[in-house]
């Protein structure tokens, strides 16, 4: 079906665009200014660049419906208020026009109240040549350029705090290098050790190169017993070499032990697409769908269900879905 093909080539070109993925502009370089925008915010009332000018501008600019934004709007909210300066300035902005109902319920529930624009027709994002949803833009008292935070992780906070202080003046040049590669104080070193085998194993699955996955994987597993993403991960990889016994006993294992981990369902809605037994694997991607651990997965893998189940209109309906969550969250 021609909707499979596209999924496939929309998830290849996510992963090949999201490795490596400088944190810049596109039409913007550092230094220079930005365009001078002005959109209509939530409320009615008009936002321009114009309205900060002596401020520094941390403009954050999200999708709707994608955790990462979520997230970033949290995190952002939180820093610019810890950091308290009435010189900083903070904007959200989106270019989903349509969603206004869902960013004011996001608002009230992360009491996250500054401004927030709507950029309708993509106007902004093609000026600024954004490149990824969520992306963080932070512009100095003169409106220029000064950093740009491509994407959401863990140590979101942390950068945009070291960004903020840096442009309003609070630490240096120095020691911002200083500060940024030394990273955030982890608070649990052994879960962070075992992330970064995690990591590892998502690159060298990524080259094809299972086998030494796996061994990152185990690693990451010895050192984080409890880490229910490693061991996930793991029975996934071996769903890929079709040993799915070994996928089966090892998603077993951890049920065992944590009969509630989130994700489970999705593994083994997916080993029971790969035995054939497709109402099992219904029943499990139905539930996993709800419990939300991985949308783009769940709806894929229920299109081949139905799809070998000869339902066509509903294999092209989750398809449709697959291809949504994909194109919004990239």
């Amino acid at each position: 079906m021609w909707l499979r093909v596209l999924l496939t080539v929309c998830l290849c070109v996510c992963i090949k665009t999201s490795v490596g993925l400088a944190d810049e502009l596109r039409n913007v370089k550092a230094g220079e200014p930005i365009p001078a925008f002005a959109v209509e915010g939530l409320d009615g009332k008009a936002i321009a660049a114009r309205d900060f000018h002596g401020k520094v501008l941390a403009i954050l600019y999200v999708s709707a419906q994608q955790r990462q934004s979520e997230a970033a709007i949290k995190t952002a909210h939180e820093v610019t208020s810890k950091i308290g300066s009435k010189d900083l300035a903070l904007v959200y902005m989106s270019p989903n026009t349509d969603k206004e109902d869902y960013f004011r319920k996001l608002r009230d529930r992360l009491l996250a109240h500054e401004p927030f624009g709507l950029d309708k027709d993509r106007k902004i994002y093609g000026q600024f040549g954004l490149i990824v949803f969520p992306t963080t833009v932070i512009v100095d008292k003169e409106g220029k350029l000064l950093h740009v935070v491509a994407g959401w992780t863990r140590d979101y906070g942390f950068e945009l705090d070291l960004y903020c202080r840096h442009a309003l003046g609070e630490i240096s040049d120095a020691r911002l290098a200083e500060r940024m590669s030394q990273g955030p104080v982890k608070k649990d070193q052994a879960r962070d050790k075992a992330n970064r085998h995690r990591a590892a194993a998502a690159i060298l699955r990524k080259k094809g190169m299972l086998d030494s996955a796996v061994t990152e994987l185990k690693r990451a597993m010895k050192i984080d017993p409890e880490s229910v993403d490693a061991v996930l991960e793991l029975a996934d990889i071996y769903i890929q070499r079709d040993d799915l016994d070994q996928a089966q006993s090892t998603v077993d294992a951890l049920v065992s032990q944590k009969p509630n981990a989130r994700g489970l369902e999705l593994v083994y809605g997916h080993i029971a697409l790969k035995r054939g037994n497709l109402e099992g694997a219904q029943r499990f991607l139905e539930q996993a769908l709800v419990l939300n651990p991985d949308p783009v997965r769940t709806h894929y893998y229920l299109a081949q269900v139905f799809e070998k189940k000869g339902e066509v209109a509903k294999a092209m309906e989750h398809y449709k879905k697959a291809l949504k969550r994909v194109l919004n969250e990239n």
